[in-house]
């Protein structure tokens, strides 16, 4: 129903779930005539919508170099290489949609199966970077979309974010709020300013997110678990963030993408820079900033691998890194820092079930270049609600806890009711009407008074419910 001009641009299609093990065996292609609509799964039971492919088998690898050598532009190759193998989910040029609430995987004989040795061995085998951009895809975007809170398992690579500069207006990709678990790559990020931010990457085979061909996207926010944990892959390869060139003409010769605000958490390597083949690339030189990489172990791999070429490089600032001392492969021309904090503990408030939050003790709190995202709160058992902190964050305002009511204020004593929600506390501020924050408290009770040597200065005093989780409802502000 999809590949039909029946569907208008602001329409949705919804996909219902079904019960545990159901799910819609589907090759689907969105053509470029469509305009913008929605694709959304409808959860039952908490389950999404599952559309699962099996694996191509045994059947040839479609070599890239096959469409490259025989002439077409870049941009034709991909298109034609896209087609050729079986993939099952394809969005073409010019079309703009949104997919949100569906999980998409492949499997071998039931659903749920994790990707058999054979096929991991095929895989590991390959050389050339270029064989992976679209190989059993969960979804192909080559288009201006946006993925919202997806789940992508057992792919060869869950989605890959390509080249969108045909496109007129809006060119970038987005994926958010989404995760990848199990895949063989969890994501490519290509060419144009693509934005992926706020997923978490857990037990990827060979690498959470492959940079190639000139990208210059945004990779924010997000959380690296445990990847690269295939051990017969190419060991520069296994990462939580793999920087690399593979082609040698007709894409930018400059790749610099801005990877700031996240957490990487045991990956084999946290991030590595090389390439395959000798080529005309000026620069790879990926750009950290706010970032916090933590092994727990007493011994690693080299946390940042470089190859051995001068064009690999790596800029670094405000990031945190707990590796046991051994965080560079390369010596130190071959990396600018600035503010770091070399074998340092982040000091997590709880490392268990993938919440890695920070305590109040955390070397991280208010330790990021705040300036890229301001107001935007960390990850930490209380949020500091204004100053930046190294590491991934949430927004502090969340639909799960309302804003508190019936705000007044008399002499020193501030008073509120609590929302319909049951806080787990209370978060109050205050600030001088220009967004720079002066001090801050937690109260338990819906009361708090204020101290003397504040009182008729005219500052703005701002009181938030948080919950137990962390979230925290829209500040209320009043003068006093």
């Amino acid at each position: 129903m999809i590949n039909t001009t029946r569907i208008k641009g602001g329409d949705v299609v919804r996909i219902h779930a079904g019960e545990t093990g159901h799910f819609y065996d589907t090759q689907c292609v969105i053509p470029y005539f469509i305009g913008h609509f929605t694709i959304e799964g409808v959860l039952h039971d908490g389950l999404k919508p599952v559309l699962g492919r099996s694996f191509t088998g045994m059947s040839n690898i479609v070599d890239f170099l096959e469409f490259e050598d025989a002439g077409e532009s870049l941009e034709d190759s991909i298109t034609m290489f896209f087609f050729a193998n079986d993939n099952s989910f394809v969005i073409r040029d010019g079309c703009g949609i949104t997919i949100r609430n569906l999980k998409i995987c492949h499997f071998d004989e039931v659903l749920d199966d994790e990707i058999p040795e054979s096929v991991l061995d095929r895989y590991a085998a390959i050389e050339s970077s270029n064989d992976l951009l679209i190989a059993d895809p969960g979804i192909v975007m080559h288009g201006p979309t946006r993925v919202e809170a997806c789940e992508f398992e057992s792919n060869i690579v869950g989605a890959t974010m390509i080249c969108v500069s045909s496109i007129a207006d809006a060119q970038e990709a987005h994926i958010t709020g989404s995760r990848f678990y199990h895949d063989f790559v969890g994501a490519v990020v290509l060419e144009t300013s693509h934005e992926f931010a706020y997923n978490t990457l857990e037990d990827c085979y060979l690498t959470g997110v492959m940079m190639e061909k000139g990208a210059h996207g945004r990779i924010h926010d997000n959380l690296f678990l445990e990847n690269g944990c295939l051990e017969d892959a190419i060991p520069e390869w296994r990462s939580g963030l793999l920087s690399h060139f593979d082609i040698v003409s007709n894409v930018p010769h400059t790749q610099t993408p801005l990877i700031y605000s996240n957490t990487f958490v045991d990956n084999y390597h946290a991030l590595s820079i090389t390439e395959s083949v000798p080529s005309m690339q000026f620069l790879n030189m990926p750009i950290l900033l706010n970032n916090i990489v933590y092994y727990s172990g007493e011994e690693s791999e080299s946390a940042v691998y470089l190859t051995d070429v001068d064009r690999s490089q790596i800029r670094s600032q405000n990031g945190l890194y707990y590796c046991d001392e051994n965080w560079m492969s390369e010596s130190d021309r071959y990396l600018i820092s600035c503010d770091d904090m070399p074998d340092t503990n982040p000091l997590f408030y709880q490392t268990t079930e993938n919440k890695f939050r920070l305590t109040e003790w955390s070397p991280c709190l208010n330790s990021g270049l705040h300036p890229l995202v301001p107001g935007i709160t960390s990850e930490g058992f209380y949020s500091d609600y204004h100053i930046l902190d190294a590491g991934y964050h949430f927004s502090n305002v969340s639909s799960e806890m309302g804003p508190v009511e019936n705000l007044t204020g008399y002499g020193r004593d501030i008073t509120w009711t609590k929302p319909p929600e049951e806080p787990e506390g209370y978060l109050v501020i205050w600030e001088d009407g220009s967004g720079s924050m002066y001090g801050s408290a937690y109260p338990q009770t819906t009361s708090y008074e204020i101290d003397a040597e504040l009182e008729g200065l005219g500052f703005w005093f701002g009181v938030s419910a948080f919950s137990s989780s962390g979230q925290f409802g829209m500040p209320v502000f009043i003068q006093m």
